[in-house]
């Protein structure tokens, strides 16, 4: 890690960096604004859950041409782009008046806060060398935690006193003054994609000649990937509608509303010292030998929190939770280099990247539905788990080391050909 630590120094800041900012973008920070909003604009509950859905829907299908620009484009230009439109988005939001505000300003923040700074992120960490691609992540991971545990109170606190409306200047400010100059002086001098340094030997980014990258159009067809998207998509589906809707599970638990604040500093913690551990866990044994163990704190947090009658319980949810968004984030952003290569690493995370913030907007907006239906939590929590369970089945079938045929047992034992899994 030292290595690592000393010729990518400013690299790890910008991922940590990067994550962090992908903040305004992320349901945890957005739903602190929506009581208000609502209250100011004149707006229901499922107008502006409408607005935000759309909004959120229509960046999703813009996330494969962002991949695509991100293995195209020098870093410094993709991120600096990115920002500046994270940047207009926050002030549509701070501004908005109609609607149609809201409408554009939930895509910009959504397409290039949880969208673009953070694929942006991963795929920069996954790029680098297989012995350091796990460490890197891990540590530019920590961002999200970061955010997590000082944004909330920061920001809550802002529109307390303030407003709303200073709340989205705030992180504009935010944006303007610390990411953008702090990333251009950061990412500045990183190479465009598949183009080394100038001193290969000192070079991180060096292409792997092992490395044999997939395109997109392959990877569609690929049984593993199809096998695992359920796992990919668990997480942050779950979470971002148990989230949405936690204010419901505690009304239904009868438990005291001040344990979520709580429970998400657990959460926050957790989640950042699995993504440091994990780091050097993926390199040491690989991302595909130890990611189907992602989906297991999540599955029996929730069973927790299903079944658990003592709040206390509760802890465990947000621990699970915590554990799987920290190993998951690291893990599995290196298993898609390990799998399909780096050279077309953007185009395969932006096409994840639009299922992923297709289901966390559609999972709050079909468990709202549920619930307004009357379909009790215990029978969707138990939904949750059976799904979750078959997401750990699924990652097993889809990474399971394959059977060598006699033909091939054969011919290595007669050193006529190397293996190759």
């Amino acid at each position: 890690m030292r290595a690592l630590i000393r010729k990518k120094t400013k690299l790890l800041i910008f991922g940590i960096l990067a994550t962090f900012f992908s903040a305004p973008g992320q349901v945890y920070l957005i739903s602190f604004f929506i009581p208000p909003m609502c209250e100011e604009l004149g707006l229901s509950q499922t107008a502006i859950s409408g607005l935000f859905f759309v909004g959120t829907l229509s960046s999703a299908f813009f996330l494969p041409f962002l991949g695509f620009r991100l293995d195209h484009e020098r870093p410094i230009r993709f991120v600096t782009v990115a920002g500046v439109l994270l940047l207009a988005g926050c002030l549509f939001l701070a501004t908005a008046q109609a609607p149609w505000m809201l409408l554009a300003g939930f895509f910009l923040v959504r397409n290039f806060g949880q969208g673009g700074l953070a694929m942006a992120s991963q795929t920069m960490m996954a790029r680098l060398k297989k012995e350091h691609r796990g460490q890197a992540l891990g540590i530019a991971n920590l961002g999200y935690p970061l955010s997590e545990s000082l944004l909330p109170g920061l920001i809550s606190t802002v529109i307390t006193v303030f407003g709303w409306r200073e709340g989205w200047w705030a992180l504009a400010a935010m944006i303007l003054l610390i990411f953008l100059p702090m990333s251009r002086y950061l990412i500045r001098n990183e190479p465009q994609p598949g183009r080394a340094a100038p001193d290969i030997r000192e070079d991180l980014n060096a292409p792997d000649p092992k490395d044999s990258s997939w395109p997109v159009s392959r990877v569609m067809k690929d049984r593993r990937f199809h096998l695992l998207l359920l796992p990919i998509l668990v997480t942050p589906s779950v979470l971002t509608a148990l989230f949405f809707h936690h204010a419901a599970v505690i009304r239904w638990k009868n438990w005291d509303p001040l344990l979520l604040p709580a429970g998400f500093v657990v959460y926050a913690i957790c989640r950042a010292i699995l993504s440091f551990f994990s780091g050097p866990l993926t390199d040491r044994f690989s991302a595909r030998k130890i990611f189907a163990l992602n989906l297991i704190p999540l599955t029996l947090g929730i069973l927790f929190l299903w079944l658990a009658k003592n709040p206390f319980w509760i802890f465990f949810y947000f621990a699970g939770s915590g554990i799987t968004m920290g190993y998951g984030m690291t893990v599995g952003n290196a298993l898609y280099a390990e799998l399909y290569g780096t050279r077309h690493l953007g185009s395969i995370r932006g096409m994840v990247s639009t299922a992923i913030v297709f289901s966390t907007a559609t999972a709050p907006f079909l468990m709202g539905i549920c619930l307004d239906a009357g379909i009790s939590l215990s029978k969707i929590l138990g939904v949750i788990v059976f799904l979750s369970s078959a997401g750990i089945i699924l990652t097993y079938l889809a990474l399971k080391p394959e059977r060598s045929s006699l033909g091939e047992i054969a011919a290595r034992s007669l050193g006529k050909e190397e293996y190759k899994q």
